[in-house]
């Protein structure tokens, strides 16, 4: 789970994923748990 967010986070960072996006992943994992 951990390796997913960090994956989402490198998305975001490189300008794939907009902040509102990489919230609302984060948060579908998180729930998943």
């Amino acid at each position: 789970m951990p390796e997913q967010i960090k994956k989402l986070a490198e998305l975001k960072e490189s300008g794939i994923l907009t902040e509102k996006e990489f919230n609302e992943k984060k948060t579908e994992l998180l729930t998943k748990m």
